[in-house]
């Protein structure tokens, strides 16, 4: 009984203090709080990241996109899956970094993690986040250095800036715009070399076309993207659920608010 009783004992003290940081953080209060922090305990211990992290990105989620706690928590759910197994930290780490200049940009909460998903393979790289968020920078600045290497593309840069002011026009679809042009020349142009500079940086004009042909291609369906690791995401997210599950009974069994209920019962 004394080993149970310190085990029991050892688990409260943990449970408590991550509802405590759940609340602190988000601004949660009971079941809703509960339900993120029995979510946050089964992603920590399926996909081994860090508990607070993962808190401190759903938060991110909710403070920049308006997201419901349970929103966040199934956006990271879905993100989790589809991130090759080890790469759920950066994913987290990558919602904090990305989360602000992206909702700037007119992207939704859902296909910023399925953007950050793009970053798993292929021709997008994280270096092209980098490289974007400088895009969206220097794009709703549009210094006249940057009108005037637009103009050589053919792209009114004047009109692209009203679009932007009155909404007819997000600034990914202007950066989209900007690298469909880019593509439509040479390469090696002097013209086109300085456009990725101007508007993409030192980041941007090593990428080169290269950056184009990879905003291009984003898949921005998180339904689709969070499916590109097969099977064995799919196992991860069955067993990620059951975590969550267990978690949930074991608090209303064990926790400390169980505990007080079997208490009174037993009095």
């Amino acid at each position: 009984i004394g080993k149970a009783t310190q085990e029991w004992a050892a688990y409260n003290a943990e449970l408590a203090k991550q509802d405590q940081i759940t609340k602190v953080t988000t601004g949660l209060e009971g079941p809703d709080a509960n339900r993120m922090t029995d979510a946050a305990r089964a992603m920590a211990d399926v996909y081994k990241v860090d508990f607070r992290q993962a808190i401190d990105a759903a938060n991110t989620l909710m403070t920049q996109f308006g997201k419901t706690g349970d929103e966040a928590i199934q956006l990271l759910r879905d993100g989790m899956q589809g991130m090759v197994m080890g790469d759920g930290q950066k994913l987290l780490n990558m919602i904090k970094q990305y989360a602000p200049a992206f909702r700037d940009a007119g992207i939704s909460a859902s296909q910023l993690v399925a953007i950050i998903q793009n970053s798993e393979g292929g021709i997008f790289t994280d270096q092209n986040m980098n490289a974007i968020v400088m895009g969206i920078k220097n794009i709703r600045l549009m210094t006249n250095s940057t009108r005037e290497a637009l103009a050589k593309l053919g792209i009114d840069g004047q009109k692209m800036s009203e679009q932007l002011n009155n909404g007819t026009m997000t600034i990914f679809e202007a950066l989209k715009q900007v690298t469909s042009a880019i593509q439509g020349v040479d390469s090696s142009s002097q013209a086109a070399g300085e456009v990725m500079q101007q508007v993409f940086g030192r980041q941007g004009a090593m990428a080169g076309t290269k950056l184009g042909e990879a905003i291009a291609t984003l898949n921005t369906n998180l339904e689709e993207t969070k499916k590109q690791t097969g099977e064995l995401g799919e196992a991860n997210d069955e067993l990620y659920q059951s975590y969550t599950e267990l978690n949930t009974a074991i608090r209303e069994a064990f926790g400390y608010d169980g505990w007080e209920e079997m208490a009174k019962g037993i009095k």
